[in-house]
């Protein structure tokens, strides 16, 4: 017997058509556009698991797709599984849903998965197709499912793998003319998708959001608003509001600094379950900005978000610093499960010495599974490091960051997501993604953000760029005493706290502090947030939840 049921119609809608259902939207090989119930007509054809793979490899969007062919399943999410869907097999039946607290409901699931549990504590979600409960599964970024009801086989496998490989080798002027295009064939196809609706864009002071807005300016398109959120006196602030008002966009900012707003998030149940899915730890950073425009009417009702989500892991920001600082032998020491485990399972919570190697195990798994054992080289470590970074942190916990737009009723985009875009950097060699002068940065500044004069650099490049600049002269001197002092200055007014991540702090540490000896250092508020996910809001309001 087949289960299948949809449930959240928040932001983009599921379609049903016939035994097709839907959501999201995508392009095909010959650029053309699939929308709401017009993705049926795309999966119309698939008679077989290698039919399905072919229209998976060809698609280039952000979208879930279940298809019921009689006694048959077929189902699949997108390269970032920006639309998750859970599935189990449990006393002969095969339920799957976009929901995994339905499925958990449905089945009466009440046991949790322990190396789950200690992995969501160090990292915020879970490795694989696991989750937080036992038995339930997930599809993952870039997978496809078949199930058949007669024989009760399940088979999983990868259409897409996140891997660097085919290395192309070219001076800076021709990746600039690749890029050229490419980004404009992006942008493009973000243009036609939104068909006129404001775009409105999360612009912090760094350079993905900035070349989102800065591209939407080359290809004039004037239906855009900016925002940025935290305290005022913050760098990211003050930069995003200068490239705002250079490009002639609408800005607004939105103060993080009121501890009730952050009442407001932790006492939202309905959100936190539904950000949460059973599997990643529920966004926190735009819940409230998101939250301020809507109840503002600061942004139309059908405006779309894009957001610039790690378009820098790309361009080569999570290289390890040891291929950085040619400090090679140190990672082929330590080895791969190793490398992953100590820099993406680091949030600072206690879990069972005894978990562990059970999580490396897992780890090593599913390196396997992605093609990456059989490491010869630093660019292969690095593939398979950034490809299990990619599956895992960006996939369903970076991208999670979408669903607070949904949860207010808005679509979203990824553009520096786009297949295209991707696969170009996924064959630049990796001396073009380290260093100094980094493809990624130099084409932005160069091509994007020169433009239109919003070439100001990051705030931990801004001193060393007064030394490049002056050097030991007396006025880099002054410069630099004073860009210190405005530091310190701007550090101790805020204590260094930009986002306000202390009023959550607070908040859960009052509640923890009955219930564990230590708590997790405020350095990270991921950490105490993911300890707080479990320990009060699961502990207190799962049994009423699931009733």
């Amino acid at each position: 017997m087949i289960f299948i049921e949809v449930k959240n119609n928040a932001g983009f809608k599921w379609y049903v058509n016939q035994n097709i259902l839907a959501k999201g939207f995508l392009f095909d090989e010959e650029g053309n556009f699939y929308r709401n119930d017009e993705i049926s007509s795309f999966f119309k054809d698939v008679g077989s698991f290698e039919d399905f793979k072919h229209k998976l490899q060809v698609a280039n969007g952000s979208f879930a797709v279940i298809i019921k062919n009689g006694g048959q399943i077929y189902a699949a999410v997108d390269t970032l599984r920006s639309i998750p869907l859970f599935y189990i097999k449990h006393n002969g039946t095969f339920f799957i849903s976009d929901d995994a607290w339905h499925i958990i409901r449905k089945v009466n699931l009440r046991e949790l998965d322990d190396i789950g549990v200690s992995e969501f504590l160090l990292s915020g979600y879970t490795i694989g197709n696991y989750t937080l409960f036992e038995d339930l599964q997930q599809i993952q970024a870039g997978q496809y499912l078949y199930y058949n009801d007669e024989t009760k086989e399940l088979k999983l496998d990868f259409y897409y793998k996140h891997l660097h490989a085919d290395y192309l080798v070219l001076d800076n002027s021709r990746y600039f003319e690749r890029l050229d295009s490419i980004y404009k064939n992006v942008f493009s196809r973000l243009i036609e998708s939104v068909e006129g609706r404001t775009i409105v864009i999360p612009l912090s002071g760094g350079y993905d959001s900035r070349s989102i807005a800065a591209m939407l300016k080359s290809l004039s398109y004037e239906n855009v608003i900016c925002y940025t959120y935290g305290r005022p006196e913050s760098f990211e602030v003050q930069t995003s509001e200068r490239v705002a008002k250079k490009l002639g966009y609408k800005w607004y900012f939105v103060n993080y600094a009121e501890k009730m707003e952050w009442f407001k998030l932790v006492r939202d149940e309905n959100y936190l379950f539904f950000a949460s899915n059973a599997a990643s730890l529920p966004h926190i950073q735009e819940y409230i900005a998101v939250s301020s425009l809507k109840n503002k009417l600061l942004v139309p009702e059908d405006a779309i978000f894009v957001p610039g989500f790690c378009g820098d892991l790309l361009g080569g920001s999570y290289v390890p610093h040891e291929i950085i600082s040619g400090r090679v032998q140190l990672l082929f020491k330590e080895g791969i499960e190793d490398y992953i485990f100590h820099r993406y399972f680091n949030l600072d919570n206690k879990i069972s010495f005894e978990h562990i190697p059970i999580i490396k195990k897992r780890i090593s798994e599913e390196l396997f599974k992605l093609g990456s054992d059989g490491i010869k080289n630093i660019s292969d470590f690095d593939s398979a490091a950034e490809a299990f970074f990619t599956n895992h942190k960006v996939a369903k916990f970076v991208v999670n960051a979408l669903r607070p737009y949904e949860y207010f009723g808005y679509e979203w985009r990824m553009p520096l997501w786009d297949k295209e875009l991707i696969e170009f950097w996924y064959h630049v060699p990796i001396d073009k993604r380290i260093g100094k002068n980094k493809l990624y940065d130099e084409y932005l500044f160069n091509r994007l953000f020169e433009p239109f004069n919003i070439g100001f650099m990051k705030k931990p490049k801004l001193l060393n760029n007064v030394l490049n600049l002056y050097g030991g002269s007396i006025l880099g001197k002054q410069l630099v005493r004073i860009a210190i002092e405005i530091y310190k200055f701007i550090k101790k007014k805020s204590r260094g706290d930009f986002n306000a991540f202390s009023n959550l702090y607070m908040i859960c540490s009052n509640e923890l502090s009955k219930k564990v000896r230590s708590l997790p250092s405020p350095q990270n508020i991921n950490s105490i947030f993911a300890l707080w996910f479990l320990l009060i809001f699961l502990k207190n309001h799962l049994n009423k939840k699931m009733a």
